[in-house]
């Protein structure tokens, strides 16, 4: 009988993860020249990943945000729209998927997504960058001050949540009004009294 996942070894555990990337269960192929293209590149990248001798050197493409403009598209148009965007990286993987094992980059992120939660920390065309810009821009800030590095390193999850994310996200300035995540072990109900806070029902609603 098959170990069940908790009495895996770790290296056990690592090989049948490695087993699911080269031949993952559950896909369904285009076809059997899809399938074949597609284990061969996953055992190609893995071979050199985990130090073996491929069957020759992977090409893995830093990409950017090339495809975009590719498809004849500027940056502003691919974050708020969503099917020219969809668009841009279909014509890019089949025009040059012959030429390449995988590629990387292109995280562009949602216009509408960012304008209604008001991320203070980036900047985008039409919002604090010209509308011909050609990226998002990061806005450097004190957004951790040097006193409060032990509370982020003690537990990151509780700073990063009731603290760095309000600090950066206007729309969810509100979760600073939590009680520490660390707790909620012992009284989990008093994550339900922040939500008497029509501010924070309103954040909540504006993530959903």
């Amino acid at each position: 009988m098959e170990n069940k996942w908790s009495g895996l070894t770790r290296e056990e555990k690592r090989r049948r993860r490695l087993q699911d990337y080269v031949s993952p269960p559950g896909i369904k192929f285009r076809d059997a020249k899809a399938e074949k293209l597609y284990k061969e590149r996953a055992a190609r990248l893995l071979a050199a990943n985990m130090c073996e001798k491929p069957d020759r050197v992977p090409v893995s493409l830093p990409v950017g945000f090339f495809p975009a403009y590719y498809a004849g598209y500027d940056f502003k148009r691919m974050m708020y729209d969503y099917k020219a965007c969809r668009e841009a990286w279909t014509k890019f993987m089949w025009d040059f998927n012959a030429y390449m094992d995988s590629f990387g980059g292109g995280g562009i992120g949602s216009g509408p997504a960012l304008d209604l939660m008001e991320n203070k920390n980036y900047a985008w065309p039409g919002h604090g960058l010209g509308d011909n810009a050609t990226t998002f821009q990061y806005k450097e800030a004190e957004y951790i001050r040097a006193d409060e590095y032990d509370d982020y390193i003690i537990d990151p999850s509780d700073f990063g949540f009731r603290v760095l994310t309000p600090r950066t996200v206007k729309a969810l300035e509100p979760l600073q009004y939590f009680p520490a995540l660390n707790g909620i072990l012992a009284i989990p109900l008093e994550l339900a009294m922040p939500f008497a806070r029509p501010d924070v029902r309103e954040a909540f609603r504006k993530l959903i």
